[in-house]
C-alpha cells in the first residue's frame, strides 16, 4: 500500500519529506474554483476532498492525502496570485496586518475516509518598499496562497507573529493529520513536529 500526497505543492513534499515518509506525488487535476462555499473551513475541506477523491479513483488500495490552504483577511479568501501585479496587491493587503490561514485535509485510506481542518493566524511586519519589491521580483510569491510561504528565505523577514500550528501556514496541518497519516500508511514519522519546524524555519519563528 502506498502513500500518494495528490498536490503539486513543493511545501507539502518538502514537509512529508522531512517527516520521513516513503511518498508518491499525483497532482489532482481538479477545478478548485468549481466549489462555491463562504465558509473557509467548509470550503478547504470541501477542495481537500475533492482532491483526495479525484486521485484515489486510481489508488483504490492506497492512501492518500488532500489538502487545501486558503488566506484569509476580513473575510476576504485569498488563493495564489496570478501575476506579479496581483501578488503586489495582495501583500500590500496583509502588509502590517494579522490575517488567518485556512487549511482542509482530507485522507482516504482503504474507503476510510477522514476530513478535518485547522487555522493559523500570522501578523506581518510593514516592510520598506526596496524589500518589498525585491521579494515581488524573485517570484516566490508564485504558487503559494496569499503569495508566500513562511519557509522561505525570502520571506522571513516579513512575519512578526504565528499563532497556532506553524507548519498549516506552510500548508500542512500536520499536528492534525501526522497520527492519521502514521495510521493509515503504516508508517511512522521519524522526526518530531519540533525538530521539523526547527529546521524548515532555521530557529526564526
Amino acid at each position: 500500500m502506498a502513500l500518494i500526497l495528490a498536490s503539486k505543492s513543493q511545501s507539502r513534499r518538502i514537509v512529508l519529506e522531512m517527516f520521513g515518509f516513503d511518498f508518491a506525488v499525483e497532482p489532482s487535476k481538479v477545478d478548485e474554483r468549481s466549489v462555491q462555499l463562504e465558509d473557509p473551513n467548509k470550503l478547504t475541506t470541501a477542495i481537500a476532498e475533492m482532491k483526495a477523491k479525484a486521485v484515489a479513483k486510481t489508488h483504490q488500495q492506497d492512501t492518500v492525502i488532500g489538502i487545501d490552504t486558503m488566506v484569509c483577511k476580513e473575510k476576504l479568501l485569498i488563493g495564489q496570485p496570478n501575476n506579479e501585479e496581483n501578488a503586489r496587491e495582495i501583500m500590500r493587503l496583509l502588509l502590517g496586518k494579522w490575517h488567518d490561514v485556512y487549511s482542509g485535509y482530507c485522507i482516504i485510506s482503504n474507503e476510510n475516509v477522514f476530513l478535518g481542518n485547522e487555522t493559523s493566524r500570522l501578523k506581518l511586519k510593514l516592510i520598506d518598499d526596496s524589500l518589498f519589491e525585491e521579494y515581488i521580483s524573485s517570484g516566490s510569491w508564485s504558487g503559494k496562497a496569499g503569495g508566500y510561504n513562511i519557509s522561505d528565505s525570502k520571506f522571513e523577514n516579513f512575519v512578526e507573529k504565528v499563532e497556532g500550528s506553524k507548519l498549516n501556514i506552510v500548508g500542512l496541518p500536520a499536528e492534525k493529520i501526522l497520527p492519521l497519516i502514521e495510521t493509515a500508511s503504516k508508517q511512522k514519522a521519524i522526526n518530531s513536529i519540533e525538530k521539523v519546524e526547527a529546521k524548515l524555519f532555521r530557529g526564526t519563528l
